[in-house]
Formats: C-alpha cells, sequence, structure tokens
C-alpha cells in the first residue's frame, strides 16, 4: 500500500468519540489529533486557469474518515476532490494536505445549512465496473440490503475555439447510478421491469408500492424511494 501512514491520537481525558448522528459537529467535540502522514505533502493547486472545481463542495466541511485498515478519525475540516479521488484536510499549521486515492474506506462529510443539517456518505470497496475501480468513493444514496450508489466523476476539458484559437479549461461533471447487492453491481436502467426483477423476492409489493404513487420509474427519484421502500420490507 506504498509508504506507512502513521496517525496518532492523542484522546482527551473522560471523552469518548461519539457514534456519528444527525448532529453538526461542533470544535469542542473533536479528539486532538496529529497527522503524519509519510505520503503527504501539501497541496498546490495548478488549476488556476480551469473554470468549476473538482471539489464535492468548495469549502471546508466538518467530516470524518474511515481508512481501508478501519482506523477511524475526525479532522475538523475537509473537502472531497473528485477528479483524483482525495480528502483534503488542514495540518496544526493550517497547511492543505491531501490524503491520496486507495488509503480511504469512508468519507462521511456534514453540510450545516440552517435549518438543516445534511449529510453525505462516501464509500469505496464496490466491484469494478465501467470507469470506476474498487478504491471508486462513491455517493451513498440508499444503504440496507440493497444499496443506491451515486458515481459523480469530474473531468477537466479542454476545448479550443475555432474562430478565435482561444483554449479554455473547465470541469464537467458526470453521474452514473448504480445499485449493489450479495457482492454484484449493477447500472441502474430506468425501467419498471428492470426495478421488479432487481427486487424479485418483493416483487408484488414493489409493483403496488409504484402503482400506489403513480412512478414511472423514470427518474432517479423515484428509483431511490422504491430501493428505500425495498430496504423496509427486509
Amino acid at each position: 500500500m506504498g509508504k506507512k501512514i502513521i496517525f496518532a491520537f492523542f484522546l482527551l481525558a473522560g471523552y469518548v468519540l461519539p457514534a456519528y448522528s444527525q448532529q453538526p459537529f461542533e470544535e469542542d467535540r473533536f479528539n486532538a489529533i496529529k497527522v503524519f502522514d509519510a505520503n503527504g505533502k501539501p497541496f498546490e493547486n495548478p488549476n488556476t486557469d480551469i473554470a468549476g472545481s473538482p471539489f464535492f463542495i468548495d469549502s471546508w466541511k466538518y467530516g470524518m474518515v474511515t481508512l481501508t485498515n478501519n482506523d477511524v478519525y475526525s479532522k475538523r475540516l475537509l473537502r472531497l476532490d473528485f477528479e483524483k479521488q482525495e480528502i483534503h484536510y488542514l495540518s496544526e499549521t493550517n497547511i492543505e494536505m491531501t490524503l491520496p486515492k486507495g488509503f480511504i474506506k469512508r468519507v462521511i462529510l456534514t453540510d450545516s445549512v440552517q435549518p438543516l443539517v445534511m449529510q453525505y456518505d462516501f464509500q469505496s470497496g464496490f466491484p469494478i465496473i465501467d470507469k470506476q475501480d474498487e478504491k471508486f468513493l462513491y455517493h451513498v444514496l440508499v444503504n440496507g440490503k440493497i444499496k443506491m450508489l451515486e458515481s459523480i466523476r469530474k473531468e477537466m476539458i479542454t476545448e479550443k475555439n475555432d474562430f478565435t484559437g482561444e483554449i479554455s479549461k473547465e470541469f464537467r461533471t458526470y453521474k452514473d447510478y448504480y445499485l449493489f447487492s450479495n457482492k454484484s453491481i449493477q447500472r441502474v436502467k430506468k425501467d419498471k421491469s428492470f426495478l421488479l426483477n432487481i427486487f424479485s423476492n418483493k416483487k408484488d409489493q414493489i409493483e403496488e408500492y409504484i402503482k400506489t404513487n403513480k412512478f414511472t420509474c423514470k427518474s432517479i427519484e423515484e428509483i431511490q424511494k422504491i430501493t428505500d421502500y425495498y430496504n423496509l420490507l427486509q
């Protein structure tokens, strides 16, 4: 896995790491953590001439990270880079550092926008499919016996204006959706028969749910609701 990453955790007296909840992170709830990363390096932004951003959310957000060796730590502020599939964090001296792809098993980000508190769950370790390998961090839309996953990729695109010769660069976002169960992953099809086949052991209930709600099964939002409902039946 490359050079060893050493994480030294200094636990505050009497403090027990709380389970992740629906509440926003408070600064005084964090472990006093020092991160010494043998592979880490200060982030240098080469994208000053590129429109858009490679990050899931541009601003820093509180979050928790689980590494592939199952070590868990929290940092005050994180950013998720979708172009390189890496985590950015602030060092103790407020220098922006990176934790590269391959070390990350799970990231949970909290976006506190009053009056709502949004949480985003990203997980890796799924089978290889399309442009995603097992290290790819998917946004988990539905967690359960069947997971619904969102693949979010940001790619830098270069275009040349045929008239002026001017070259422009921008980040473009590409999204795809998958269903994962029993170590198998499939790309979502916006089709009722596809969904009834996936949820075949509860076919009658799912079909009635679709009928009652007048779903067309043509939108990701509807498929997400159907997947949620299926998991409730288990």
